[in-house]
């Protein structure tokens, strides 16, 4: 018979497998397997944040498991309430302000769906995080605000800011960012 445990890292990594799928496209992108360690890694790493409304962000990235349950079927009785629980990670953050951005650039004129993969990556390469590494140093520098005011180093590095970006909430950062480069 399974443990409690044993069932709940099972599920956890059917969601991982399953927040995966929400960015790359396994049969015909190459980036899951080169990215596997970062995206696990990033899938393990809490999302923390202080400033007004970015909690906003952490509510949506956990949203996604509720997506997980819906799209999968999966009972809640069969998770466990500390998983299901747990702080947001950065991935799911990441995944669900990724949505956001597809959505907020979305023109039925010029592509059929929003483009969340495509949002994705955009961020990934802002931050400058490495495929098949941890990246623990990055994710240390942006949890913690901890780069350029620009923004610089963060998931939306701005040309001419208006303000100093550490201090600004992620939602605002995403809209400049738009502003500035679409």
């Amino acid at each position: 018979m399974m443990s409690t445990q044993t069932i709940a890292n099972e599920v956890d990594d059917r969601y991982l497998v399953w927040l995966c799928s929400l960015v790359v496209n396994q049969e015909r992108d190459r980036r899951l397997h080169r990215s596997e360690k970062m995206l696990r890694s990033l899938f393990y790493e809490p999302f923390y944040h202080f400033i007004p409304n970015d909690d906003n962000r952490a509510a949506e990235g956990q949203g996604l498991r509720d997506t997980y349950l819906s799209d999968t079927r999966l009972p809640k009785r069969k998770l466990n309430r500390q998983s299901y629980f747990r702080t947001c990670s950065i991935l799911e953050m990441l995944i669900a302000l990724s949505e956001r951005m597809a959505f907020e650039l979305f023109n039925p004129m010029k592509m059929p769906d929003p483009d969340v993969t495509g949002c994705f990556w955009e961020i990934i390469d802002n931050l400058k995080l490495k495929p098949n590494q941890s990246n623990a140093a990055i994710i240390y520098k942006l949890n913690k605000r901890e780069y350029m005011e620009s923004g610089l180093g963060g998931m939306f590095p701005l040309e001419d800011p208006r303000e100093d970006q550490r201090a600004v909430e992620i939602w605002y950062q995403m809209m400049a960012y738009i502003n500035e480069n679409y």
